[in-house]
């Protein structure tokens, strides 16, 4: 996944999760706000209950569905009056009536004296008295109960205890949360699509510019190559005919270098564009790692250094073992420039159920942890001093991550101050 694509997605995920907070943070306050409303609400009516002893003030009684005074036939209705009849929502009329509340008085004994309600019960009275048992036992004055909001107060005869049923509003609550997590669901389907829009636009001028830098190292490093080639010719020339000596040497170093780095930008720059000529197969991992470990032997020997090899054998891999090589090779050669005289390197290919892990273990000054992070990033520099003596350019690392991307492998850094440094790598 290229780096464009990378910015577009943390982008995308960024204004999904700034919008899923939001939208939570409303329906979750509207649903709150509903259910605080509603408890309030219901608090307030079973006080008036007990304040007035089980009877509401100024409610007039009522028998069966009679709700409201009918009309007295001298007041002339409209067209609207033919769907609805206005007097619902004149006073006396009061939306309590329509609850289903009573009280029940109880003595200290326990026993319930009498059953107050404005209206006809649903209940039996067997129904009532176990409600009134299961509440005080549960002593709890203030609570619910089966779909019942019930409070309990202390009279000069023993008890009151009032109850109004909550079915229909906790109904009402659980359908509001319904079409809230729908309401939830939409908008953030609506908010990603939103967001992939917002990021192509947000992206295209970053995209643009990526574009420009990676032709022009793709096109310079290409025009490059020619003069290199030119010079390290013509050197070779005038070496054969006046000899070896320290210039020419500096000469045909610079030129190595040069050549080094023109060949990583060219492969950078491919890798950039997802152009990769060479073919993934299965081929024998073991063998790979071994044909790049044996010349680096004794380099690492006249180095002062010690080199200790551990490859698993008939290891089999799908990739390009080209890549791998230039991996291992990258890591290797890393290890010999940046440990100290007599340090020990390691290097290690073992499997662990399917997986193959390569690893490659130095002793030497280690990488800080707050500089990790950068270590593959291109042309970064631990020790810009030390990597001119050593003649890197800060690139290996970032082709060898890129070459794990391309296998969909894991790269992980081990490193400790003054310790050792280890690389290792998971297939």
């Amino acid at each position: 996944m290229d780096v464009i694509k990378k910015l577009q997605i943390k982008f995308i995920i960024t204004v999904v999760l700034i919008l899923t907070v939001i939208f939570s943070l409303i329906l979750l306050g509207i649903n709150q706000f509903n259910i605080q409303k509603t408890e309030s609400m219901n608090k307030m009516f079973l006080h008036e209950l007990i304040t007035h002893d089980g009877i509401m003030p100024n409610r007039r009684q009522f028998s069966g569905m009679e709700f409201a005074p009918k009309n007295t036939g001298n007041e002339k209705k409209s067209n609207s009056d033919l769907f609805f009849d206005r007097n619902l929502f004149r006073e006396p009329f009061d939306y309590h009536l329509i609850r289903n509340y009573f009280a029940v008085k109880v003595s200290k004994s326990g026993e319930i004296i009498s059953i107050v309600s404005d209206f006809p019960l649903h209940y039996t009275d067997l129904e009532i008295s176990n409600l009134v048992n299961a509440v005080f036992l549960s002593k709890n004055f203030d609570s619910t109960y089966e779909g019942m909001r019930y409070m309990i107060a202390e009279k000069s005869y023993g008890y009151l205890a009032v109850f109004t049923e909550t079915r229909a509003e906790t109904n009402m609550q659980s359908r509001l949360y319904s079409i809230s997590f729908v309401i939830f669901g939409i908008s953030l389907v609506v908010a990603v699509f939103i967001a992939w829009l917002l990021s192509i636009w947000a992206v295209k001028p970053v995209r643009t510019s990526f574009e420009k830098q990676r032709r022009f190292v793709g096109d310079a490093s290409h025009e490059l190559k020619t003069p290199l080639s030119v010079i390290s010719t013509n050197m070779d020339v005038l070496v054969s005919e006046v000899g070896e000596n320290k210039w020419t040497n500096y000469i045909q170093n610079e030129i190595a270098r040069m050549s080094t780095l023109v060949k990583d930008l060219l492969y950078l720059a491919k890798s950039d564009d997802g152009v990769e000529k060479l073919q993934k197969s299965e081929f024998d991992l073991s063998r790979a790692v071994l044909s790049v470990a044996l010349p680096f032997e004794s380099r690492i020997f006249d180095a002062g250094k010690t080199l200790t090899i551990s490859v698993q054998e008939n290891v089999k891999m799908f990739g390009i073992s080209q890549r791998i090589e230039q991996l291992v090779a990258i890591f290797l050669d890393n290890a010999m420039k940046y440990s100290n005289e007599k340090s020990e390197i390691r290097l290690e290919l073992k499997t662990s159920g399917n997986k193959k892990i390569i690893s490659v273990y130095n002793t030497g000054d280690g990488i800080p942890p707050e500089k990790q992070k950068a270590i593959f990033e291109r042309f970064y520099r631990l020790d810009s001093s030390r990597n001119r003596e050593t003649g890197g350019f800060g690139l290996g690392l970032s082709i060898a991550k890129n070459i794990v991307d391309l296998h969909k492998g894991k790269i992980q850094l081990n490193s400790e101050v003054g310790k050792f440094t280890e690389f290792v790598v998971t297939f």
